[in-house]
C-alpha cells in the first residue's frame, strides 16, 4: 500500500472514531491468508489486538457475509467488503451516537483506498468541508471541541473554514439546557 492510499485510509479512521466518539481504533488487512493483519491503528493495544483476534475466530463466517460483530468485553469489528470479498476489518473501542448510514460511508472511503490504490489527492475539498461541518453540528459550533477531536489548534480550525468558505450559522448561541430568552 502507498503512502498516499495508507494516509487516506488514516484519514477515515479519524472521521470515523471522531463520529463514534471512540479512543481506539484501527483496520486490519484481510487476503488469502485466514489471518487479518494490521494495517493501520490508532492507540490500539493488545487488548484492542485480541479483541479483533477473538472476534476473527469465533465470528469469521458472520464478518465475511458483512455484519459487524460485538465483542462481549466491548468493541465493535466492521467488515469492508468489495462485492463479497472481505477486503478488511475495522476495529472501534466503542459505537457511539453514530448512524449505520455514517459507519457505511467512511467504511466506503476506506474500501475505495483498498480496490482502487493510489489516489490522485488526499481528500477531496468537499469531503473535508462536510467532515468540518458534521463536527460542527455535532458539537453545536463548539471551536474548541472540534479542534481537540481533530487534534489541531483552534486558529486552524478558523483558518480552514475560511479556507473552505464556511461561516458560522446567524444567531445566538445556544447552550444545552437553558432556553434562550429574547429581552
Amino acid at each position: 500500500m502507498d503512502d498516499v492510499s495508507k494516509d487516506v485510509i488514516e484519514r477515515a479512521l479519524a472521521l470515523l472514531m471522531s463520529l463514534t466518539g471512540s479512543r481506539v481504533g484501527a483496520v486490519f488487512a484481510c487476503d488469502a491468508r485466514d489471518e487479518p493483519e494490521l494495517v493501520l491503528g490508532a492507540r490500539i493495544d493488545q487488548l484492542g489486538l485480541d479483541r479483533v483476534k477473538t472476534a476473527w475466530l469465533y465470528a469469521r463466517d458472520t464478518l465475511r457475509c458483512g455484519a459487524s460483530v460485538a465483542g462481549l468485553s466491548g468493541g465493535i469489528v466492521i467488515p469492508i467488503l468489495s462485492g463479497r470479498d472481505l477486503l478488511a476489518l475495522v476495529y472501534q473501542d466503542e459505537r457511539g451516537r453514530c448512524s449505520d448510514d455514517e459507519i457505511a460511508t467512511v467504511c466506503g472511503l476506506v474500501r475505495n483506498r483498498l480496490v482502487e490504490g493510489p489516489a490522485p489527492a488526499l481528500l477531496p475539498a468537499r469531503d473535508e468541508r462536510e467532515h468540518l461541518l458534521l463536527l460542527l453540528e455535532r458539537n453545536e459550533w463548539n471551536i474548541a471541541r472540534v479542534a481537540r477531536l481533530l487534534s489541531v489548534s483552534r486558529l486552524t480550525v478558523y483558518r480552514r473554514l475560511g479556507r473552505l468558505g464556511v461561516s458560522r450559522p446567524n444567531g445566538p448561541k445556544r447552550i444545552p439546557g437553558f432556553a434562550h430568552v429574547s429581552r
